[in-house]
């Protein structure tokens, strides 16, 4: 949040400079209206994200890292083998 302020602020201090005909209201507008929009796409990926490492893990996965690959290290499995 602090460093999203600091951005704003810096936008509306050179925004003069760059775009001199350009209101501050609207790169205001502009700058805010950006920030919501990486805001809701982190939150949506974060969300996703965790609902995909769950659904692995309800499956039995050991380990959310693991799913591109088709089976678990030899370590791990020696480890299993040794546990049951």
């Amino acid at each position: 949040m602090i460093l999203a302020l600091a951005l704003l602020s810096l936008m509306m201090i050179f925004s003069n400079d760059v775009m001199p005909k350009v209101s501050k209201l609207t790169v205001l507008s502009y700058t805010v209206g950006g920030f919501l929009v990486l805001a809701a796409s982190l939150l949506a990926v974060i969300i996703v994200k965790a609902n995909i490492n769950q659904i692995i893990l309800n499956h039995g996965g050991t380990d959310t890292a693991w799913l591109w690959f088709n089976r678990n290290p030899k370590g791990l499995e020696r480890a299993q083998g040794n546990r049951e």
